[in-house]
Order: C-alpha cells, then structure tokens, then sequence
C-alpha cells in the first residue's frame, strides 16, 4: 500500500454504478462479522476503534487526574511575555500502519506538519468538534474559513485550505512547532488534551476510502469519530515498545485530606497554577473549602450487557428487546448523579446547569438527549408490547467499585418496572468468569471504576457471543435481532448490476439505525471531581465528550 502525495487533493468522485469494492464497504459499515478473527460489532457511531493521541493527555496518579506529555516531548517553552510557546514532538513518536506486513515498514513519524494540520482541519470543522477550547487563543487561527457541513468522506480539503497560513502557527523543523498566543496563558496544554486535538495526517485522510481492508473515516469533524476494518487497524505506536500510547486511567472518588492541603499550600506558594482531580475531605465544612478549588463535572459512563441466554429477558419477547429499552429508558439519571456529589459543595439547582458540553458528529449536544428517558416512556414501551404487569427477578453482577449508594437509583427504577434486581458485587475476576460463564441474568461495569476495565468487559462479551452457536447470547459482540437480520439481508440481497449507490447508503443507514437503537451501553450521569485554580489564571471549560471515552475503550 502507498500514502497520497503530501499535496491534498479534492475529494474524490463517487461513481453512479458503484464497483464492488464500494459495495463491499458500505457493508462492512454495518456488518456483524461471523467469524473468529474479527468477531466485533462496528457500529460506527459507539466505537472508535482507531486510535490517535494528541500532544498531552490526562492519567491517573495516586488516586488524581494528572495531565502529561504524550506526543509531545515536553512541556512548552514560553517566550518571556508568555504570547509564544515552542512545542517540541518526541523522537519516537509514529503512526503505525498494521496492513503493512514487514514491522520495518509499519512505522511513519509524526511531524510538526501534522500538528498544523490538525489545528487548522479544527478550526475548519469548528462547528462539529470542541474547536472552542481554543477559539480566539492562537494568532491568526480563527481566520481559517469554516465549512458548513459536515465532509461526506474524506476530510474535505482543497488547495486553498492547505496555503492557508496562520501568524500563530509555525514550523520550526520536522520535530518543532511555534504556536504565538493572543494571550499569556499557560494553559494551552489543557486545552490541547482534549481528543478534538489528536493529531492526524492528510495522508492517512486522502486514502481510497472504498478500497478492501482500507480504514475508512466515515465522519471527520473530529480526530477520533473512525472505524477500523479487519486487517487495518490503525494506531499511535511507540517505535522502540512496539505498543500503542496509554491512555487517560480510570478514576476513582478518593477522599485524600492530604492531596487537598498540598493543593492549597501549593496555591499559597504560587508553584501551582492549575490542578485537576482535587480530593474534598468528608470531614471539611462548608466555610472550610478554599475557593479556589471548585467542583466540575466528569462523565460517568457505564455499560450494561443483558444475558440473551436468560429466561428471564428472553421469554418475554422475541428477543427481550422490549423489556432491554424498558430498563434502558427507566434508569435514573438525576438521581444516579445527586449519589456521587458531594453534599454542600457547590451542588447545582438542576442537574442541566452543570452538565458538560458536548461537541462532534454523535455527541449528546443537549441534556435531554443525554437522558435516556423517564419511568413514563419505559412504562409506556412495555404497554405496547403487552408486558406490563411482569414480576422479575433478575440477578445483576456488578464490579466492586460500585456502592450501595451507587446502586440505590438502579434498584428504584427497576422496582418502578416489576424488576426486582439482586445486585451481585464481585472482584474482577469473579466478574470475568461470571461473564465468561453467562451465569448471571445481566452484567454492569462502570467507566469511572477501577474493576474491570470496559475494554475487557467487552472483550468477554464478543469473545462469548462469538463461541456460542446460536450467536443471541449477549447484547454486545454476539448482538442479533430478527430486525436487523432482516435489514441487513435487503442491503446483501442488492445487485450490483442494478442498484445505486444511493441503494446501498439508504439500506446501510437503516441497519445503522437499528444498531443505534440497540447500543450496548447507557451514557448515565456525571459525577463530581474538582479543579485548582490560580487566582490570576483564567481556568478553562473542560468539555469531556463521549469521544474521550470511545477513544479509550480500545486501548
């Protein structure tokens, strides 16, 4: 295989009668792969299977959100009034293209060119991603003309965008950016962590988008909305380790009375300007919280997967699909979210005052698209499908890191449906083997707690999905409904003799749609941690969308 010529070309035509390749990945979009070597779901709106890493990241240490380098070597150099910053790119710092076959041949670095392209495709598609973390801050930047729509395919350049050249963007060599700032801040790390700012290449963007086993950007207002065919995986990779970066850790609410008055001393000191992930004490008062440390909201998300092999959800109907929206639209959102704050400290009138922004092609922009829905719309879904009035007992394996205060909203909204649910608290490997072994009627894992990772708890899904013959076992990787099924025999069934291309986007979506409807996991509440702040810093608004999350989950 063989890169684009650095120069970006425009997009490419897309013929009337499609060739069998564009058949082929239209389908790949919405295919669930039947064999072992690549038996995970793709829909292409949950996960991101490529994976790219932006110039710093955030990382749990000693219980706290930390930010470090990570493409980048170090932190910036500022000039003596602080408007300019030198950023300077590891050594070893690589793309990986795994459809190589030779390991030597695999590897292309990064260079500063990329950053500015990156930058600048941000400013570009600022009405799609979270462009405003960094909108008015470098010179010149905000000049870059906007695109009002999102690209069809590929990343929608043309000459013109390419000469464009900022005062406050610079290449200083292959390895070395200059970014000039508007203003003195020290923050630009910050905002440069959010996954908007992963760094990309124009020419892994301007590859045949149709060819077989070829990674395809499907939607390309943000650096990590990808998907990844089999065969094709592409990856940030350390040159010298042969793995792929690490990502942001899980988080945990830890109540450290230490880590809070290091915080404040460093504050009184001025050797602090900004520190995310700062611990309240339960024993501090109200009159007692320094100002300067203030809560913000972090996602939680958590997946819950349904064992199709159960009685318990599959005997109700074809499928279990009613009863499954029913829970997903009942759990309580607000209430999951008042349990993890802490009392007294800055906690809101409405939950929707503290909620995060969101920004990029699939994120939640609004909070009531957030929620998932009210005890009503569950209720009412049951009534349509004539399941109201069923007593379930069901039993629930949930990793350890969740409490019973955790938990008491799940048990309320279940109850509110008939469901009595028995909450099993296992370790990670009692977890593991529960999943491995479909013991249980229902499984939870949540993303901000340590057991288990979410990746590995997907992992066991397909893994047992894919073992069992009939393929209807679990909600994730081994996923199948007759409606589906049916949608995705029309999109099979075209000819390609006859049908247009437009056939084959229409019968894809519909599967897309399906798939949506049935995702496998619930965006549920945030919680609160906290931030320290400078008094003479102007703190930034972190928006963590669920792109951090989905950028993660395949790590």
């Amino acid at each position: 295989m063989s890169f684009a010529a650095t120069t970006v070309v425009g997009e490419p035509e897309i013929p009337d009668t499609p060739e069998a390749p564009a058949v082929r990945a239209i389908k790949a979009a919405v295919y669930t792969p039947r064999n072992a070597e690549d038996p995970q779901l793709y829909p292409i709106s949950l996960l991101a299977t490529l994976c790219f890493d932006p110039l710093y990241i955030w990382e749990q240490k000693d219980g706290a959100v930390i930010l470090k380098p990570c493409l980048a070597e170090d932190w910036p150099e500022y000039s003596d009034d602080g408007l300019s910053c030198t950023i300077r790119l590891r050594e070893n710092a690589a793309f990986e293209d795994r459809s190589k076959k030779e390991i030597d041949e695999r590897s292309m670095s990064i260079s500063s060119a990329d950053v500015l392209f990156t930058l600048k495709r941000a400013a570009k598609y600022r009405e799609f991603n979270a462009y405003e973390l960094i909108e008015g801050l470098i010179d010149g930047l905000d000049d870059m003309p906007v695109a009002r729509r999102r690209p069809d395919h590929r990343i929608g350049w043309d000459a013109a965008d390419t000469a464009f050249s900022p005062n406050g963007l610079e290449v200083v060599d292959d390895r070395t950016v200059r970014i000039n700032l508007t203003r003195a801040t020290k923050l630009l790390p910050v905002y440069l962590a959010h996954p908007n700012f992963c760094v990309v290449s124009p020419e892994f963007l301007e590859r045949d988008q149709f060819a077989i086993g070829r990674s395809v950007p499907q939607f390309t207002s943000s650096p990590f909305e990808y998907r990844s065919e089999a065969g094709a995986d592409w990856c940030f990779d350390w040159r010298t380790e042969r793995t792929p970066s690490a990502g942001a850790a899980t988080l945990l609410i830890k109540d450290d009375s230490v880590r809070y008055l290091e915080t404040v001393n460093s504050l009184n000191e001025s050797t602090l300007d900004y520190a995310l992930g700062v611990s309240i004490p339960s024993t501090l008062e109200v009159k007692e919280l320094d100002s300067r440390i203030r809560p913000i909201p972090f996602e939680l998300m958590y997946y819950l997967a349904f064992n199709m092999k159960s009685e318990t959800w599959g005997s109700l109907d074809d499928d279990g699909r009613a009863l499954r929206t029913a829970v997903g639209l009942a759990l309580d959102r607000e209430g999951f979210a008042d349990a993890w704050k802490y009392d007294g400290f800055g906690k809101a009138t409405a939950l929707h005052d503290v909620m995060p922004s969101r920004h990029g092609v699939h994120s939640l922009a609004r909070p009531e698209d957030w929620s998932q829905g009210t005890i009503a719309s569950a209720l009412k879904v049951l009534e349509e499908t004539e399941q109201t009035g069923a007593k379930i007992r069901c039993r629930i394996g949930v990793s350890s890191g969740f409490s019973e205060r955790d938990l008491a909203p799940l048990k309320t909204s279940l109850a509110d449906l008939g469901v009595t649910a028995e909450f099993v608290s296992m370790s990670e490997a009692e977890f593991t083997v529960s999943v491995d072994e479909a013991e249980l009627d229902a499984w939870i894992a949540g993303w901000l707690n340590d057991s288990p990772n979410p990746a590995v708890f997907l992992e066991l899904f397909t893994r047992h999905g894919q073992r069992k013959a009939s393929a209807n076992s679990l909600f994730v990787g081994g996923y199948r409904s007759r409606e589906y099924d049916t949608a995705f025999e029309t999109l099979d069934g075209l000819d390609p003799a006859t049908a247009s291309l437009d056939d084959y986007k229409k019968y894809a979506q519909i599967c897309l749609e399906i798939l949506e409807a049935d995702r496998p996991f619930v965006p549920l509440a945030e919680i609160w941690w906290h931030e320290a702040v400078a008094e003479s810093v102007v703190a930034p608004r972190i928006p963590l969308s669920a792109g951090v999350t989905l950028r993660e989950l395949r790590r």
